[in-house]
C-alpha cells in the first residue's frame, strides 16, 4: 500500500511509525494502488504536452520581440 503526506506531498510505500520522514507530522493518506498506476501511466503524455506548451510560449515570445 502506498502512503502520501498531506503536508509536504512525500510519497512512500510505508511510513515508519505513522509519521512522514520528510516533515514529521502524522497527516498521512493511504493511496490505493490503482491511482498510483494511473498517475504513472498518464505522466509521459503530460510531460509531452507540458514541453510543447513551453516551446510554443518561447516561440511566441521570440516572435513578439522580433516584430
Amino acid at each position: 500500500m502506498a502512503y502520501q503526506c498531506q503536508d509536504c506531498s512525500y510519497k512512500a510505500p510505508a511510513m515508519a511509525g505513522g509519521h512522514c520522514p520528510g516533515c514529521g507530522p502524522s497527516n498521512i493518506k493511504n493511496l490505493n494502488k490503482q491511482a498510483v498506476k494511473n498517475a504513472a501511466k498518464n505522466s509521459p503524455y503530460r510531460l509531452a504536452i507540458g514541453i510543447s506548451l513551453w516551446l510554443y510560449l518561447l516561440y511566441a515570445i521570440i516572435d513578439k520581440l522580433n516584430t
